[in-house]
């Protein structure tokens, strides 16, 4: 009728306000952790590990960023527990891999980047106890290493930078993963300043370790990317991967923490 004015819904006010929405809700996470992720700065792949592409020649783990879908080998299986998606690994045969492609051969050197760098990351959660190197994400080979972010044999998470001339820096986490535990693990490295690794190690607590070097950029090598193993020897990991990127860009702490603490409620954390 004219004059009535429509009456809001103080609950749904609640509930749609960005002001009023509390943070630590799952139900929002995923619409956070899409948005965020993939704008990242000098993004070159996210691969969510819940799309995946089926064709006649082999199953895909989708980058929803730029394409660059990883090739599944053996069976991994893809699955899902609450609102978590995952691509679950057997620690013998299963890993995924893109063939060698000028977009993974980050240098850390690209001119056309403010904060030339590189910073790459996941949510992992091992099935296996310790005792075993496990890579979750490199471009490294037994001759050909250029980096790589893995699960120690030791339980520790490191990630390690080698330069053009094959000398190598790595940051290793004070911290130790933990088995049968979503935990996110993320390496950085900012040229002739440091070499970082990131990991969660508790209810909203970032964890990061720093090694001060003096390398400026990062080795060109001919090895394919891989996720869940090395490309020469391999060295699986045994567990389950989620929201595993990529970007040729030295983060900042400021977005590194976004990422964790926008994703962490998928997990429980």
């Amino acid at each position: 009728m004219p004059g009535q004015v429509q009456t809001l819904n103080d609950e749904q006010m609640t509930l749609l306000s960005s002001r009023l929405q509390d943070r630590y809700e799952p139900n929002f996470a995923w619409g956070n952790v899409g948005s965020f992720y993939s704008i990242l700065p000098a993004l070159r792949a996210f691969w969510p590990c819940g799309p995946q592409i089926v064709t006649a020649q082999s199953l895909l783990i989708a980058d929803t960023a730029n394409n660059f879908h990883l090739t599944a080998a053996h069976s991994p299986l893809f699955g899902y527990e609450s609102l978590i998606q995952y691509v679950d690994f057997d620690g013998v045969n299963d890993y995924a891999t893109y063939a060698d492609n000028a977009q993974f051969d980050i240098l850390a050197t690209e001119a056309y980047n403010v904060y030339p760098g590189l910073t790459m990351g996941c949510w992992i959660y091992p099935d296996r106890a310790v005792g075993t190197n496990e890579h979750l994400l490199s471009k490294f080979g037994a001759a050909f290493k250029s980096y790589a972010l893995v699960r120690l044999a030791a339980g520790n998470a490191v990630f390690v930078i080698y330069d053009a001339a094959a000398a190598g820096v790595s940051a290793t986490s004070t911290s130790l993963v933990r088995q049968s535990y979503w935990q996110f693990v993320c390496g950085r490295f900012v040229p002739a300043t440091s070499i970082d690794a990131y990991l969660s190690t508790g209810i909203g607590t970032l964890e990061k370790t720093s090694t001060a070097t003096a390398l400026n950029n990062i080795r060109n090598t001919a090895v394919n990317f891989t996720m869940a193993s090395t490309a020469d020897p391999l060295l699986f990991f045994d567990g389950k991967i989620s929201l595993a990127f990529i970007s040729a860009s030295a983060l900042s702490d400021t977005m590194i923490n976004a990422l964790y603490q926008l994703s962490r409620p998928l997990f429980g954390q």
